[in-house]
């Protein structure tokens, strides 16, 4: 997990992403190496706009949040990538699921702001 962490710093995702499945051959049920994974597919979507990394990135969340379903943090970063996606609507039960299991979020006003332009009540 560290050497993907070191990869992602260094904006090698790809390289981060193997390490990353390195670790979860060994750790399947490892919810932060699955949200470690859902970033770095992010970025790479951000990249190359491949549907695909996309794709990966929405599954390693999901399977996080599976793991560990208090597991804000993945939560928070499945809301936001359905935010940002033709699928606004999807994000709101996450975005209110991550700020009802964290509501000291420091980007908590952010978040009501998108459930109040999704037309959702904070």
């Amino acid at each position: 997990m560290r050497k993907g962490m070191a990869f992602a710093q260094s904006d090698d995702f790809e390289s981060a992403i193997l390490e990353y499945e390195k670790s979860l051959a060994l750790q399947p049920t490892n919810e932060k190496v699955w949200n470690l994974l859902g970033i770095a597919n992010r970025n790479l979507y951000m990249q190359s706009k491949e549907v695909a990394y996309r794709e990966a990135e929405i599954i390693a969340f999901e399977k996080a949040i599976a793991l560990n379903g208090d597991y804000w943090i993945a939560i928070k970063n499945l809301a936001v990538t359905h935010f940002y996606s033709e699928e606004k609507q999807r994000a709101i039960p996450y975005i209110k699921r991550a700020l009802a299991i964290y509501p000291q979020d420091p980007q908590r006003e952010l978040m009501e702001q998108w459930l109040r332009e999704l037309g959702s009540t904070p």
